[in-house]
């Protein structure tokens, strides 16, 4: 495959996560739109990845984490970090 030809559909799907999370580097953010603009199930599919992914933070930003479980996950954390 030539280095500026879109990824095919394999690539897309496997490489979805990090494109909706805006991981991608420049190259490779073009490479999944090209093939994203001329193919209807990828596009689909990446449509409904992004839905979900919207509406899960949208739930998130109501979520309150407990005081308590807060607590125990910061001394959790600071337990397991290596004493200086």
């Amino acid at each position: 495959m030539a280095e500026n030809a879109a990824y095919p559909c394999e690539e897309v799907q496997a490489r979805l996560d990090d494109y909706l999370d805006q991981e991608l580097a420049p190259e490779e953010t073009r490479r999944m739109l090209e093939h994203l603009d001329t193919c209807a199930d990828c596009a689909a599919l990446c449509r409904r990845a992004y839905e979900e992914l919207a509406e899960m933070r949208a739930r998130m930003q109501d979520f309150q984490v407990p005081a308590a479980l807060q607590e125990d996950i910061l001394r959790t954390l600071a337990e397991s970090l290596p004493n200086e």
